[in-house]
């Protein structure tokens, strides 16, 4: 859960997921849509996945059991160098290394790094540095833990605390004065910004969902129809044949409705959200994964938040 996204953000759907999935046994054993639904609202629905994968992998090869060393971990879904050397240092006390956004900010700090930590020559130093210092304590997860909660509370991006710091005398970029210069960056990408257009369309008393495949960026969560809306046409004319030609949907009244700003990795997005009735259905075949959905039973479905959005509006107004 912690993975791009903050303690105080994260803290809330942990105690809500604990209560959902108290052990392994219960969420590997669990529908993938009751699990989605835990973690509505955090965002990257990847993770959730890859969590329910992982546990099915370790309930079933390891009977039960997490394997203890950075290499088996890093064969289960989801995890990576970090996660794993986090889960092996701090779980079982390997001396394994990590490095998340606040220990590469305190390590370039401390040894006044040139290279830009963003670039793969950076990275490759810094691991090598955090692999070095962690071998050298017999209390790997308490090291790890330690350099994270520097950087989160301490040695921070901006204005960093340095006289409340226990590194302060040993810290170069501190010597030199220029820990604000620290670390170096190749530079951000820009935002690309995206105008994105849905349509809530109704049917004798039933709202139109489909259920995205696995594959998906937002995969087995449910969507009011969208897509990226293509310039030169009004959005109006747009959506209508994109719901005749795709859905085999005529539509009628179709109206702007609301609209909804949200972002991902580097896109923001504008969500344009209209409303209508759907007249004839022509084509079935547009209808893979789709359902008529009764307004009561929307909030029971795991959606992205900006669908969340949508289906507040449609309670509210009901």
């Amino acid at each position: 859960m912690l993975q791009q996204t903050q303690v105080r953000t994260v803290i809330p759907y942990y105690k809500r997921w604990m209560k959902h999935f108290p052990n392994l046994a219960k969420l590997s054993h669990a529908p993938l849509g009751r699990v989605l639904k835990a973690w509505e609202g955090l965002g990257y629905y990847t993770r959730a996945r890859n969590l329910h994968r992982a546990a099915k992998i370790v309930a079933k090869e390891w009977d039960g059991q997490w394997p203890d060393s950075r290499e088996e971990l890093q064969k289960l879904p989801g995890i990576g160098r970090y996660t794993a050397g986090a889960i092996a240092s701090i779980a079982f006390n390997r001396p394994e290394p990590v490095l998340d956004g606040n220990v590469k900010r305190v390590l370039a700090r401390l040894f006044a790094l040139r290279e830009p930590i963003d670039k793969i020559r950076g990275e490759k130093e810094l691991w090598e540095i955090a692999r070095r210092l962690v071998t050298r304590t017999g209390r790997a997860g308490n090291f790890n833990q330690a350099l994270m909660e520097l950087g989160a509370l301490v040695c921070l991006p901006a204005q960093p605390r340095c006289f409340a710091c226990p590194l302060e005398k040993i810290c170069r970029a501190r010597r030199m004065k220029k820990e604000n210069e620290f670390p170096v960056r190749a530079g951000r990408e820009k935002t690309e910004r995206l105008k994105t257009i849905a349509a809530v369309l109704w049917r004798e008393g039933r709202v139109l969902l489909k259920k995205q495949p696995l594959e998906a960026r937002w995969g087995g969560l449910w969507l009011f129809p969208q897509w990226i809306l293509s310039n030169g046409k009004s959005e109006k004319v747009f959506l209508e044949e994109r719901i005749q030609e795709e859905l085999g949907i005529l539509v009628d009244k179709l109206e702007p409705r609301m609209e909804v700003e949200h972002g991902f990795t580097k896109y923001r997005i504008r969500l344009r959200v209209w409303e209508g009735k759907a007249l004839r259905i022509e084509n079935r075949e547009g209808f893979a994964r789709t359902h008529w959905i009764e307004p009561r039973r929307l909030s029971r479905l795991p959606l992205p938040r900006p669908h969340q959005r949508i289906v507040q509006e449609i309670v509210n107004h009901a």
